[in-house]
């Protein structure tokens, strides 16, 4: 089993994903269903992220030694950086984990970040109430 992971936050620029998923509601077929979009909102979305998409720095928001790990330590807060690579839009966070095998003689170490090889687990989106310019 692995012993160490880090969680992480990275800015996302995708206006497709946000118009498909968030702004959509403005305008169903004629109907105005904004109600709808704080619902959403409400509920990350879990998909691969393609690396184009990302317009800043990331940041690890949490380290966690799995050997020690408490229940309690998964609910936290945390403060976190991101510096904007490009001039873009911001239309959420994607969240993803790091995982390492640490033992004094092997360190294996694998992440499922956009910027690296997918794995089966997916990037967790959570778009902003409101884009930032």
């Amino acid at each position: 089993y692995p012993n160490r992971c880090n969680m992480s936050l990275v800015a996302m620029g995708d206006g497709y994903e946000y118009n498909s998923k968030i702004k959509f509601w403005e305008n169903v077929r004629g109907f105005k269903m904004s109600c709808m979009k704080d619902e959403v909102l409400l509920e990350p979305t879990v998909k691969l992220v393609d690396e184009y998409c990302l317009i800043s720095t990331s940041d690890v928001i949490k380290k966690f030694d799995i050997a020690t790990v408490k229940a309690s330590d998964l609910d936290f807060k945390s403060s976190f950086t991101l510096t904007i690579k490009q001039n873009d839009t911001c239309y959420g966070l994607v969240g993803y984990f790091d995982i390492g095998f640490e033992v004094p003689s092997y360190r294996v170490y694998f992440s499922t970040s956009p910027q690296d090889t997918p794995t089966h687990w997916h990037q967790t989106i959570f778009f902003l109430n409101e884009p930032i310019q």
